[in-house]
């Protein structure tokens, strides 16, 4: 298991210094960076302490869930694509790349690709199922309510609670969210896990920028992290 609680220390230790922080992440498309978590040094010039996503992304890197797009940047206002997540999520599920490499399930997932171990995981457990004909789609832009899709069907493969609802409204657009995604998104809205933009919208058709997705993830690892400690479970190890 990851020692979270190491890696927020280091964060706490870092505020209070007068050292930068934020050596933040999250994979490039095709590609991943050197930068490493663990450090407290922020390499990033695109991601400063005033930023509201600072915390998140920080977190997201110290926890190794995030890597950077280039060596000397985050690109917080860059969208995720499918790779980019279902690789996050599998990050946060603690799996073993090794385990899921040298497979060829989809023909647009090459078997050497840096994301194919994660996107064979997420399709093995049952997360995911592709965009059809064989395909996965994995440079296609994320989109929320596919996003949302993918974490209820997260939690609940693995029988992960989630936090209690406590919000009895709806999104004011969420006539225009789809079928296939309306119960994931009422799940995530009713608990707090998945919040809108502040006006009571959902934007499910819309595209998570990396920042948004770094503190959505923050939130989903956190939950998963309480459940490793109580039940001493893994999702990758069921």
């Amino acid at each position: 298991m990851k020692k979270r609680v190491i890696s927020m220390i280091l964060v706490f230790c870092v505020v209070l210094s007068t050292l930068p922080l934020g050596a933040l992440a999250a994979e490039k498309q095709g590609t991943e960076t050197s930068s490493q978590p663990g450090t407290t040094q922020n390499p990033f010039s695109d991601v400063k302490e005033t930023d509201w996503f600072y915390e998140s992304v920080m977190y997201a890197f110290l926890n190794n869930l995030f890597r950077g797009t280039s060596d000397t940047s985050f690109s917080p206002q860059g969208t995720m694509t499918r790779a980019m997540f279902v690789t996050v999520l599998g990050r946060v599920a603690e799996m073993n790349p090794d385990d899921y490499s040298g497979r060829q399930e989809f023909s647009d997932v090459p078997m050497d690709s840096w994301y194919a171990p994660y996107v064979y995981w997420a399709k093995e457990v049952g997360i995911t199922f592709g965009v059809g004909n064989g395909k996965f789609d994995p440079e296609g832009l994320v989109t929320r309510e596919q996003m949302a899709v993918f974490i209820v069907r997260f939690f609940e493969l693995f029988n992960i609670p989630f936090p209690e609802a406590t919000i009895t409204t709806i999104p004011t657009d969420f006539d225009s969210v789809s079928d296939f995604a309306k119960e994931a998104v009422l799940k995530l809205w009713s608990c707090g896990l998945f919040q809108g933009d502040g006006t009571g919208s959902f934007n499910p058709k819309s595209n998570a920028t990396r920042a948004e997705a770094a503190t959505f993830f923050k939130r989903v690892d956190e939950i998963v992290e309480k459940w490793f400690v109580d039940t001493g479970k893994k999702p990758a190890a069921e």
